[in-house]
């Protein structure tokens, strides 16, 4: 059998785990269930949490603090949706982002002449 056609058991896994978070994210951006309001909330935070991961992976020095910046979105979006308190939400993702990981990342990347 060429090596091409053979889907291997771990290959397999890694699909279906490719698909279930594909239909995962599609329900919270595309379907009706979800209010207006969710789903906007939802892609304005899956867009951070792209730019999030394009950074982490362009810039070595600050790494780790991009995927924890990447965590704490999956984690707030995850209990955003359970709750359903979007606006809360808003405001914790602004608040952090805006007070405690933008100044963090200009003192660690030496401010205006890093």
């Amino acid at each position: 059998m060429a090596s091409g056609l053979h889907i291997s058991g771990r290959e397999d896994t890694d699909l279906k785990i490719f698909k279930m978070i594909r239909a995962t994210v599609l329900y919270y951006v595309f379907s009706e269930e979800v209010p207006l309001r969710g789903r906007i909330f939802n892609m304005i935070i899956g867009i951070c949490a792209v730019f999030a991961l394009l950074n982490a992976f362009t810039s070595p020095e600050s790494k780790v603090t991009l995927a924890i910046l990447f965590a704490g979105i999956v984690v707030l979006c995850v209990l955003t949706n359970k709750t359903g308190n979007y606006q809360m939400g808003s405001i914790i993702f602004l608040a952090v982002i805006g007070f405690i990981f933008f100044p963090f990342l200009y003192i660690t990347n030496e401010g205006i002449t890093g």
